[in-house]
């Protein structure tokens, strides 16, 4: 049976909205594997828009928490594998915007020499 790609995917930040919040948790829905069960989830991290992520299972649970780097846009990618080892189609999700507006300060010391 082909598998649909997970659904409704919700995060802890807003797609398309930087933030300084590096911390992200997506959860989604299972896609329906009939009389099989999802046995897992492939979940890939990438600056890509599509990904399909590798053949290894990552997380078992519709769940994964991750932290961002700064500066770049990054997507999801997640498919399922059902106990018959069936794939499902990607879902891909994002971006997500990372900018990090930590305050940064320069102290410049400066000596002058005055000839009398």
């Amino acid at each position: 049976m082909a598998l649909d790609a997970p659904a409704n995917p919700v995060s802890s930040i807003t797609p398309d909205v930087c933030t300084s919040d590096r911390s992200i948790t997506i959860t989604w829905d299972a896609p329906d594997a009939g009389t099989a069960e999802i046995e897992g989830y492939s979940v890939f991290w990438d600056e890509q828009e599509k990904t399909i992520p590798g053949e290894n299972i990552i997380v078992t649970e519709p769940q994964t928490t991750t932290c961002l780097a700064n500066g770049s846009n990054h997507y999801i990618h997640i498919r399922a594998k059902d106990n018959d080892g069936n794939w499902s189609e990607t879902l891909d999700y994002g971006p997500f915007c990372i900018e990090n507006k930590d305050k940064i300060v320069l102290k410049f010391i400066t000596t002058s020499r005055r000839n009398f």
